[in-house]
């Protein structure tokens, strides 16, 4: 039996995939105990944390960008003068 071309063929086959259905079997493990976790309070906690610091993060950048325009534009305007000379 060991000599069949069929039984090589197959054991070449799973041994070229198993790596893949390994990385495949850690990322469902992963996405499974994930989702357990954020149906704790714990998780819950978390996420809600997450989404205050990124609307955080978010809003002071936009209140940085709002305060900056003015000097972008100063420097763009004195470039421009710079550039004509």
């Amino acid at each position: 039996m060991p000599d069949n071309p069929l039984v090589k063929t197959l054991s070449e086959i799973d041994a070229q995939t198993q790596a893949q259905r390994l990385a495949d079997a850690q990322k469902e493990s992963a996405r499974l105990s994930t989702e357990r976790f954020n149906q704790t309070g714990w998780g819950m906690l978390w996420t809600g944390l997450k989404g205050v610091v990124r609307g955080g993060v978010v809003a002071s950048n936009a209140i940085v960008e709002a305060l900056s325009a003015p000097l972008r534009s100063a420097v763009d305007a004195a470039g421009k003068e710079w550039n004509a000379v």
